[in-house]
């Protein structure tokens, strides 16, 4: 993906979920609640044109945030076991 449409998408993300109250009030599973209003947004602000002509899909977008989530999630469980190691 071009960095400069990655990084339109990821600002128009943040815009939203800000609003909704992240990152203080709003974990992983309500971010991933917000997926459907995610993708409204940014097919809206037509940012979403050239990928969807290249295949992408909300599939594929629920699948990458999944990913990620899980990543996160795994990341944020090593940091706490290593923590409690000390």
């Amino acid at each position: 993906m071009e960095q400069e449409l990655k990084q339109k998408i990821h600002k128009s993300m943040m815009e939203l979920l800000t609003a909704c109250g992240y990152p203080s009030n709003l974990n992983n599973d309500q971010i991933i609640e917000k997926l459907p209003n995610l993708w409204k947004k940014l097919e809206g602000e037509g940012l979403l044109t050239t990928l969807v002509a290249r295949g992408f899909n909300y599939r594929h977008f629920v699948e990458i945030a999944l990913q990620s989530k899980t990543s996160v999630e795994a990341r944020e469980q090593m940091e706490a076991f290593f923590r409690g190691r000390r």
